[in-house]
């Protein structure tokens, strides 16, 4: 199984989530918002935590949140209703990549100046502070929407449970493991199981 999407962005400070991570006899993955738990694989290295929080607290909590999971009483997800989406911000819902980073301010949208008594910020007017440019003959796939006009509205997508709202993305990510089955175990978290292991997952706001 890939572990990967389940892992955090490249940009999240919390290192250690990069990747999955052997903890407690199992392997994880997790983004902060959802934990899958499944058979050590030994290719992964052990948890190693850079803080003092994700080194000595860090660990016992996710193994405590896993404890007696497999007594939960899991259920089927209620139909889930298709994603809302939005026009592409990268392309104005063109499909296409119709602007670029203005040469001058490099993206920035304005340009420092600065000589022994001051500094200076001024408004590029290459792109008049926009920091991007029109591309004339746009021809290439924008990288945002594949081509598709349209991306997931992520903040305006969300599901409701008996217990409470969860975001519709992640409930329609776990839907897509086999066998996926949910229950509520307390406040915000639930807990779910699939074919080869088990996981959670925070909801918005609950009853």
């Amino acid at each position: 199984m890939n572990l990967i999407p389940f892992c955090s962005d490249k940009d999240d400070a919390r290192e250690y989530f990069h990747i999955p991570f052997n903890l407690g006899g199992c392997t994880f993955a997790t983004n902060g918002s959802v934990t899958l738990r499944v058979k050590l694989d030994p290719k992964y290295l052990p948890f190693k935590g850079t803080s003092e929080f994700s080194r000595n607290e860090l660990p016992t909590k996710l193994l405590d949140f896993f404890k007696n999971i497999e007594n939960f009483d899991f259920k089927v997800l209620p139909r889930l209703a298709k994603l809302n989406t939005k026009e592409c911000a990268g392309c104005d819902g063109v499909g296409l990549k119709i602007k670029e980073d203005c040469e001058e301010c490099e993206g920035e949208g304005d340009l420092i100046f600065s000589n022994s008594y001051n500094q200076y910020e001024v408004e590029c007017q290459s792109c008049l502070g926009k920091g991007k440019k029109k591309i004339e003959a746009p021809c290439i796939t924008c990288h945002v929407c594949d081509g598709d006009k349209q991306v997931i509205d992520h903040e305006n997508n969300f599901h409701r449970l008996p217990e409470g709202d969860v975001s519709a993305v992640i409930l329609h990510s776990l839907n897509k493991l086999a066998g996926f089955r949910y229950a509520h175990k307390e406040g915000l978290m639930y807990v779910f199981k699939f074919n080869g292991g088990y996981g959670l997952f925070m909801g918005i706001n609950g009853e």
